[in-house]
């Protein structure tokens, strides 16, 4: 699903209508974005790229966008994601992504905000997500250090459209941003 480089990326993107949402009265997220990047952490000069999971979801009722990021440590089997720079294959098996906590890249600090599994679906992407999940509202850290937010059945598991790279930009931006 990504390609080779170190800078490979990908975008799926899921907006729910009114009448989905009203054959489906206790789902919250009416969109949902995922960017997975495969990006070189700054300072790490000759360590191979790690594979990110940038997540943004719209929910009613909330008029706040809510972030994350997530780093993908381990896929459900077969290669690892951020190991020598190989093809990254979401179709075989799929992959973990964990939020990383406050900050967003203390995962190896053990913070848990949840995670996030994918796999490829149809020329798509299907994600579950974990709850509680931890997502910020796009303030600075020091001002928003995230909040877990519960989410019930209904809101877990998304099947995602393919977008063009790009149309994460925006999301990637926030994200940095932040």
């Amino acid at each position: 699903m990504l390609g080779r480089g170190p800078d490979a990326r990908a975008c799926f993107e899921r907006t729910y209508d009114a009448a989905h949402l009203a054959r489906n009265p206790t789902q919250t997220v009416t969109r949902i974005l995922i960017s997975v990047s495969r990006e070189s952490l700054p300072g790490s000069v000759g360590l191979p790229p790690v594979a990110f999971l940038r997540v943004e979801l719209a929910r009613h009722g909330d008029a706040r966008i809510r972030r994350a990021i997530a780093w993908c440590e381990h896929p459900f089997g077969g290669e690892k994601l951020n190991a020598d720079g190989a093809v990254i294959n979401l179709g075989q098996p799929g992959a973990r992504c964990r939020v990383t906590g406050e900050d967003n890249m203390n995962a190896e600090e053990g913070h848990d905000g949840g995670s996030v599994d994918i796999r490829a679906a149809g020329g798509g992407l299907l994600a579950r997500l974990s709850s509680p999940l931890r997502l910020r509202t796009g303030e600075l850290v020091s001002v928003d250090k995230g909040r877990e937010i519960r989410l019930g059945p209904s809101d877990r598991t998304f099947r995602l459209n393919a977008m063009p790279a790009s149309a994460c930009d925006d999301l990637r931006r926030a994200i940095r941003e932040e």
